[in-house]
């Protein structure tokens, strides 16, 4: 997870990110360390107070579709994949 780099770029201590996402000191210096596993409620929250998604935060690329390469008739498909999940 790139807590610790994004937390450094707001200058705040392990203590002001706890404080902001409204989770525990503990918790946050887990997800730094990578020491156990983290509710989702917790990634979330953590991810909000930092201004990011949660994939941004545990380093998962982002994938960008454009339009123009989906096959014709897929669109509508995607579309209504994402609405259901």
């Amino acid at each position: 997870m790139r807590v610790k780099e994004l937390r450094e770029e707001h200058g705040w201590s392990m203590r002001d990110l706890a404080r902001e996402a409204r989770v525990s000191l503990d918790t946050v210096q887990a997800m730094e360390h990578g020491s156990r596993p983290h509710r989702p409620s917790s990634v979330k929250k953590v991810a909000d107070a930092l201004g990011t998604s949660v994939r941004e935060l545990k380093g998962e690329p982002t994938v960008t579709l454009r339009v123009e390469d989906v096959p014709q008739g897929m669109l509508t498909s995607l579309i209504s994949t994402k609405d259901s999940v």
